[in-house]
């Protein structure tokens, strides 16, 4: 949806489906891989999906801020839930950097949170950026419906029915088949 609205570059678009390949392919083989069988590839799949998950947010966001601005509410939407996200998962992620650089350094320098509220806040990485990207078009309708006047995906300055019938909540006749007249500008540095 982002890469329809904001038509980023072409490298910036490869990068943000990359970035989603990566986080998917790895996150089905997380799911096959499991910890009690092969746990160096159920590790190695988690670290991989979470970055790519991090990476694909931070792509977002940067296609958000430099492509769409902040003045609808698809990019402002995305913007706050690709911040949240990366939030998230970068908290979450301490204890598995931790435990990394003491395996790496060789010493116990850093504290081991994985047998303590580390484990879940591992686990709550996972699952709050997921539950985050999960939710992203919901909310986005949620906003749409109570915020329409920030509903203006082709930026031309008005407000119109058609432009609030992408997200609507209430099917209608009358919203039922939007007649879009333009498109939105490309990106500053887009193809």
């Amino acid at each position: 949806m982002i890469n329809a609205l904001a038509k980023p570059s072409k490298l910036l678009e490869t990068l943000h489906m990359g970035s989603m390949a990566l986080f998917q392919v790895s996150y089905i083989l997380w799911g096959v891989a499991s910890c009690c069988i092969f746990p160096t590839a159920h590790a190695v799949l988690t670290v991989l999906f979470l970055g790519g998950f991090l990476a694909h947010w931070v792509i977002t966001a940067l296609i958000c801020v430099a492509c769409m601005g902040v003045g609808n509410i698809e990019a402002l939407v995305t913007l706050w839930v690709a911040t949240a996200s990366i939030s998230v998962i970068t908290l979450g992620a301490i204890p598995r950097i931790l435990l990394t650089l003491n395996t790496m350094l060789g010493t116990t320098w850093f504290w081991n949170l994985n047998y303590s509220y580390g484990s879940y806040a591992f686990w709550a990485a996972e699952a709050g950026g997921l539950t985050l990207t999960f939710g992203a078009y919901p909310i986005i309708v949620i906003m749409v419906h109570f915020m329409p006047q920030y509903s203006d995906m082709n930026d031309d300055g008005k407000y119109s029915r058609e432009e609030q019938s992408v997200f609507a909540l209430v099917y209608t006749e009358e919203i039922a088949t939007p007649k879009f007249s333009s498109t939105p500008a490309p990106c500053v540095g887009g193809p």
